[in-house]
């Protein structure tokens, strides 16, 4: 469970990184259609939502950027560890992210197949299991010692 969480935290920190470093309010719609092959609505859309970008397109837009250190390549093993997990955690998991053993075997084939929403379900899933089990032993994150209200930092 930990290293789920943790991949997921480390790929929402390095999008954070990527919009930051995407300047929205000088970059015109054709430039932003240049970098990142959306065009139409897409920029406004996406400047008001980052929620919309999908793990493919911030890895496509981190190259173009040269800001690449891995971490959405590093979502293709994201799929094989839900699938890894044992058979009533990963039907919860499963459950909480609205997605399927079919869908599954997808992301497993096709890493860049996630969708943001299904990340976003699984980040809210693990995060909300990670303080629900703050300082249980082998479960979540360790309590801080002295401390009972300890809670993971966000990654947004």
């Amino acid at each position: 469970m930990e290293q789920i969480y943790q991949l997921l935290q480390s790929y929402y920190n390095f999008q954070t990184s990527i919009l930051r470093s995407m300047a929205f309010e000088t970059m015109t719609k054709a430039e932003f259609g240049r970098v990142t092959g959306l065009y139409g609505n897409s920029k406004d859309r996406r400047h008001r939502n980052p929620k919309l970008w999908s793990p493919s397109e911030i890895y496509a837009f981190s190259l173009r950027l040269g800001v690449w250190d891995g971490v959405s390549k590093r979502l293709q093993s994201l799929a094989v560890l839900i699938n890894c997990l044992p058979e009533e955690e990963k039907k919860s998991v499963l459950k909480a992210s609205l997605l399927t053993e079919e869908k599954l075997q997808i992301r497993i084939q096709q890493y860049e197949s996630w969708l943001p929403q299904e990340l976003e379900k699984l980040y809210t899933f693990y995060h909300q299991n990670s303080i629900t089990h703050a300082g249980v032993p082998g479960q979540g994150h360790p309590a801080k010692k002295g401390s009972t209200d300890y809670k993971p930092i966000g990654s947004y």
